[in-house]
């Protein structure tokens, strides 16, 4: 794990797939995580139970005419438990993505004092 780590924040070269040169193992970077989680939580709050009763007006207007207004209109209970059900997923992920974000700032800072100033990287092993 601190290899992954170390290797994210710039202090030596990742090992590559000797085959494709690509990296073979990174780190996310905290700052995409956790604006990946924001915009997650962000789009889960269309779909909140607070809102279900603007959703279920919208969404019937829009499909008003064919077969999904038809299946709107006559489940209500069902639509309303499964859009519920996305806000829940959507909102789990989202905070899932801030709480890693979260665990890997905390790592990287931890590794950053153990090497002096000045040392950008490790001689290879």
């Amino acid at each position: 794990m601190q290899h992954r780590l170390l290797s994210r924040v710039g202090f030596f070269k990742a090992p590559t797939i000797p085959a494709s040169g690509r990296p073979a193992c990174t780190l996310p970077d905290p700052a995409v995580t956790e604006k990946r989680g924001i915009k997650w939580i962000a789009a889960s709050f269309l779909l909140c139970p607070c809102h279900l009763p603007l959703t279920l007006g919208l969404l019937s207007t829009l499909l008003g005419g064919s077969a999904l207004g038809a299946l709107l209109h006559g489940h209500p209970y069902l639509v309303g438990a499964v859009i519920t059900l996305t806000w829940g997923v959507g909102t789990g992920y989202g905070v899932g993505h801030l709480r890693r974000a979260s665990r890997y700032a905390r790592a990287v800072e931890a590794l950053r004092p153990a090497f002096p100033a000045g040392v950008s990287s490790l001689p290879p092993s």
